[in-house]
C-alpha cells in the first residue's frame, strides 16, 4: 500500500513540478522539490495514524521522478 500511495503521487507530481520548471525556472523548481521531499519526510516520520502516513507518502511520491529529472536537465544545459 505504501508504494501504491507513493506512485499514485508521480504523475501528479511531474505535471506541477513540470509547470513548475516552465514558469519559474529549474533551479526553483528544484528546491522546491527538495523542500516538498524533505517535508513529505518529515510528516511520514511523525505520523501517528495509517491514513496520515500514506498522505505523507502522497507526497513524497509527488517528487519521485522530478528529483531525479530535473538535475539532469540542469546539467544537460
Amino acid at each position: 500500500l505504501g508504494l501504491v500511495a507513493l506512485n499514485i503521487g508521480g504523475p501528479i507530481g511531474v505535471y506541477l513540478f513540470g509547470v513548475l520548471n516552465d514558469r519559474c525556472g529549474r533551479r526553483i523548481s528544484y528546491f522546491s522539490c527538495l523542500a516538498t521531499l524533505l517535508c513529505g519526510s518529515f510528516i511520514t516520520a511523525f505520523s501517528t495514524s495509517f491514513g496520515m502516513w500514506a498522505f505523507s507518502r502522497i507526497i513524497v511520491g509527488l517528487t519521485i521522478p522530478a528529483v531525479y529529472q530535473i538535475p539532469f536537465i540542469i546539467g544537460k544545459e
